[in-house]
């Protein structure tokens, strides 16, 4: 098996920050890699030659399969959102916050939301310093009631602020897929 739910996002030099590491201008690309049985989730850092500055760095550790990677960076933080089936459960939505030069983990991942059914396709934006993430959410195994987006708004640590927004498909239809940008 191979890598997959590859993301990437620009890191701009930030002159006077936080981080250690140095504010150059690069890369931070995550992804979902099986080299350890399972799909686990992964980062690295490049530079604008795409030269590797942080190796590959492996964020989480659960039995599960980690997917659907999303980033947003908000100056020298990165912030990851991604969907994790950990302990035979169904999938959850999963949050975990880093420094984008380091690759520091700042607060560690972290369930967002506690769903029934599989979480999938989690979307993250941000709107000035604000949070924002979006996922399909499917009902539980037996339940007819059709698959709905969930929009919520997270703090850097991943916790909604809030409940999370429910738009359902018109006509009683399942919503398959969606796009989420500012």
């Amino acid at each position: 098996s191979s890598p997959s739910s590859v993301a990437v996002v620009h890191s701009p030099a930030i002159e006077s920050g936080k981080s250690s590491a140095g504010g150059s201008e690069g890369y931070v690309i995550a992804w979902v890699d099986p080299r350890d049985k399972n799909g686990e989730l992964y980062v690295a850092r490049v530079n604008k030659e795409l030269e590797k500055t942080v190796v590959d760095k492996r964020l989480t550790n659960a039995k599960g399969d980690a997917a659907d990677v999303s980033m947003a960076i908000s100056g020298s933080d990165i912030f990851i959102a991604f969907s994790d089936s950990r302990d035979d459960k169904a999938s959850d939505i999963y949050f975990t916050h880093l420094d984008a030069f380091s690759l520091k983990e700042i607060d560690e991942d972290g369930r967002v939301y506690a769903s029934l059914g599989p979480s999938r396709s989690p979307r993250l934006t941000m709107i000035g310093k604000r949070i924002f993430l979006a996922w399909i959410e499917e009902s539980p195994v037996g339940d007819s009631k059709p698959s709905s987006l969930r929009v919520g708004e997270v703090d850097v640590a991943g916790r909604l602020i809030g409940a999370p927004k429910i738009v359902m498909a018109p006509e009683g239809g399942a919503v398959t897929g969606f796009s989420f940008t500012a």
